[in-house]
């Protein structure tokens, strides 16, 4: 057999052909069960013929009968492409209610006050032994843990064309100003974009870098003072009702710290437009059940808790 033409030569349905006409011995029956015309049989046959350098199927009175070669290849071929036909069709397969395993996550401290409660009660009723673990973390290192399989998905600020992760829009937001209840900004009438800018600010970070509020106040030639910086917002409120620390934060968290008697949510003095907040997979997990399952739960969530603007 070591005239046998490479593998690269060969492509599957050349090979269920092979099999067809070696099984059938019959050029016509095998074109009727490959769901071709016995004329494209044919020529696949000389192609073959030509590739393996072996008649394959010789005429013998009114019957195909196998060369040598042809009946060596027979039984083999035909149990590696049924081997073959039995792997694909064995897809994987997720049955969240029966599934044990775990899962995770990475939720910014935003996304966490959004999603966290209504998700984690969808995915204890729907997937009982399923266990999220959710990290606490953004921007490059969650797509590098994403990258790493280290993370199934990330909710958060999703960058477009990232190298190897898909991801899909969840909801838009925009931006509001939180301070405590008798901060001087809540005074102010006139001048607005002055006494902002002039105010002492508390921003929220993961690298320490300034965003859309400072590109805006640069535009209108303006700069303000950043007098303290944190990682997360949940320490936030707090900070804020006492002292006289203005930030500016997404809307929807704003209004999940209103109920604090101690603090008031303005209006911004800049049109500092909207965000997107998405979620991020790896590019090569798409087709996986058990995350897509995960995704459309996110999105599922995503809809109820945080509806689009």
């Amino acid at each position: 057999m070591s005239g046998l033409p490479p593998l690269r030569q060969l492509n599957v349905n050349a090979l269920v052909s092979l099999d067809l006409l070696l099984q059938e011995r019959s050029v016509t029956r095998a074109a009727a069960k490959h769901g071709v015309s016995q004329s494209a049989m044919s020529q696949t046959l000389r192609r073959l013929r030509e590739m393996f350098g072996d008649e394959l199927l010789v005429r013998s009175g009114a019957r195909l009968e196998l060369t040598p070669l042809a009946e060596r290849l027979r039984d083999p071929l035909h149990t590696h492409l049924d081997n073959l036909e039995r792997l694909v069709s064995e897809a994987p397969s997720f049955d969240p209610a029966r599934a044990t395993r775990e899962m995770s996550l990475a939720l910014t401290d935003y996304t966490v006050t959004l999603l966290a409660s209504e998700l984690f009660d969808r995915v204890g009723r729907e997937a009982p032994g399923v266990d999220l673990m959710v990290r606490g973390v953004g921007g490059g290192p969650a797509f590098e843990a994403l990258r790493q399989g280290d993370l199934d998905l990330y909710v958060g600020v999703v960058p477009p064309r990232l190298s190897g992760i898909e991801a899909q829009h969840l909801w838009t937001d925009r931006f509001a100003v939180l301070v405590r209840r008798d901060h001087p900004l809540t005074k102010v009438r006139r001048r607005r974009v002055d006494a902002y800018a002039a105010a002492r600010h508390l921003l929220v970070s993961f690298g320490n870098k300034r965003g859309r509020v400072d590109e805006v106040l640069a535009g209108l030639g303006k700069q303000r003072r950043v007098a303290a910086t944190i990682g997360y917002f949940l320490a936030a409120p707090a900070i804020v009702a006492s002292s006289d620390l203005v930030l500016t934060l997404p809307r929807r968290m704003a209004e999940q710290f209103s109920s604090d008697p101690r603090l008031v949510v303005l209006e911004p003095p800049i049109d500092a437009g909207t965000f997107s907040t998405g979620m991020a997979w790896l590019s090569k997990r798409s087709n996986d059940p058990a995350t897509r399952w995960l995704r459309d739960v996110v999105a599922s969530v995503a809809e109820a808790c945080a509806p689009d603007l």
